[in-house]
């Protein structure tokens, strides 16, 4: 009587997903590699996908129909803190002269509002002034100043 017993090939899991997200959203990340179940490490999560609602590192266990388990390298989902402008320039100004505002650089884009400037600087009469800007990854953020 004889038994032949085969040996399992050794199959890594791999993750898939976005890798950055803004301060406050999520990104979904997917696991692949054929096993039957997986489980997400820090989090104790089961499933082939997850959900991070934060940075940190990650990995992922896939276990096969023999039990066999492996671990995939760790990614690091990046969470990107909120943008925060600061509105800059005189408070006090004369009746017919303007003020010069300054939303501060490294955004992307810039909108001013009432009047929809779109640049980093914008010439103002006496009023109330807001911005939004926007990084590099669509974050966005509010700021308003009364002049």
């Amino acid at each position: 009587d004889s038994l032949i017993v085969d040996v399992a090939a050794q199959v890594t899991p791999s993750i898939t997903g976005d890798l950055e997200m803004c301060e406050g959203d999520s990104v979904t990340l997917i696991a692949s590699g054929g096993f039957d179940s997986y489980l997400w490490m820090p989090s104790g999560a089961i499933g082939q996908t997850f959900v991070a609602n934060d940075g940190g590192v990650t990995t992922v266990v896939g276990v096969d129909t023999a039990g066999c388990q492996s671990e995939s390298n760790p990614v690091t989902v990046i969470e990107h803190p909120t943008p925060m402008p600061v509105i800059t320039g005189d408070t006090i100004i004369c009746e017919i002269e303007e003020a010069t505002l300054n939303a501060g650089s490294g955004f992307v884009t810039y909108e001013w509002a009432p009047n929809g400037e779109t640049t980093q600087l914008i010439d103002v009469p006496p009023g109330s002034y807001s911005v939004t800007v926007i990084d590099f990854l669509d974050v966005q953020e509010l700021l308003h100043k009364s002049r």
